[in-house]
């Protein structure tokens, strides 16, 4: 399973990505499209040099009219866009583990675009996981209701939904791009997003959030190449239940490093459950 490794490396970095994002939306809840801005702008810098590179070598594969690549194109930056607002706001929102927890609804989309888009098959096996990484969410219908914030729940389902027709469209556009020319595309085209959404807004008011929204775009750009690089040598119905695993990961470190320790055993379970289906699916 040639996807494996750079798989591991997509996880640990979206790991080092999510938390940085989650601990200073924390405490500047009011400036996650400021941090939105600074995070794609940085990874839209570090992706143009390799995406650069890639554009120049021969070889691109053709057989679909350009004016179809280009509404696949279209479609991606629109559901990244749609994504990373979401997916920010939410942070500023929902504890980390809750935020996780949610994004999980993805595992069933993925599977499904998988068999429809891509002629991918769900084994009985990998059907059960899919089945037990749902049972996962139960153990969270318990906690307190002020750790359930409505709107930061409606922002991590709408960021869930566009996230996986994001990555599915990343998928169908691996037969044209090299990945670092589609990592390029989606962060340029949220970059604009950003823009549009802070118009007016001073440079001042970036400061609070820019150390850490540039750390966490390094990370979060680095990490996204190697789950572009992963799916292009394997099935994204496989590859993306795995890739959501790192939620036990996310709950370890809402309790231990930011302190998010209301419904801990409830969390902890729900991790572990959602662990178990990504072995089952993995196993499939």
């Amino acid at each position: 399973m040639p996807y494996l490794v750079p798989l591991v490396v997509a996880i640990v970095l979206n790991t080092a990505d999510r938390t940085v994002t989650r601990a200073t939306l924390r405490r500047h809840g009011d400036r996650a499209d400021e941090f939105l801005l600074v995070y794609q702008l940085t990874s839209t810098l570090l992706t143009v040099p390799f995406a650069a590179l890639a554009l120049l070598r021969p070889g691109h594969p053709a057989g679909v009219p350009s004016g179809e690549v280009l509404l696949l194109v279209l479609a991606a930056i629109t559901c990244w866009s749609i994504y990373s607002v979401s997916a920010f706001r939410s942070s500023a929102l929902l504890e980390l583990s809750v935020a996780a927890t949610i994004s999980r609804l993805r595992l069933i989309l993925a599977a499904f675009f998988g068999v429809v888009f891509f002629g991918e098959t769900v084994s009985a096996t990998h059907a059960i996981g899919l089945a037990v990484l749902l049972v996962a969410y139960i153990p969270l219908t318990q906690l307190p209701r002020e750790q359930l914030n409505r709107k930061g729940l409606a922002y991590a389902a709408a960021s869930t939904v566009a996230i996986t027709l994001a990555l599915t469209t990343d998928k169908a556009l691996t037969a044209w791009f090299d990945p670092a020319v589609i990592l390029f595309l989606g962060f340029a085209g949220t970059t604009l997003t950003g823009f549009a959404l802070n118009k007016g807004t001073s440079t001042a008011a970036l400061r609070p959030v820019l150390l850490p929204a540039v750390l966490a775009g390094t990370a979060g750009a680095a990490g996204y190449y190697g789950l572009v690089v992963a799916m292009t040598e394997g099935p994204v119905g496989v590859i993306l239940p795995v890739y959501q695993s790192s939620a036990f990961i996310y709950v370890l470190i809402g309790i231990v490093l930011l302190g998010e320790t209301s419904g801990w055993r409830r969390k902890v379970l729900s991790a572990a459950i959602s662990l178990l289906g990504a072995a089952l699916v993995l196993s499939s």
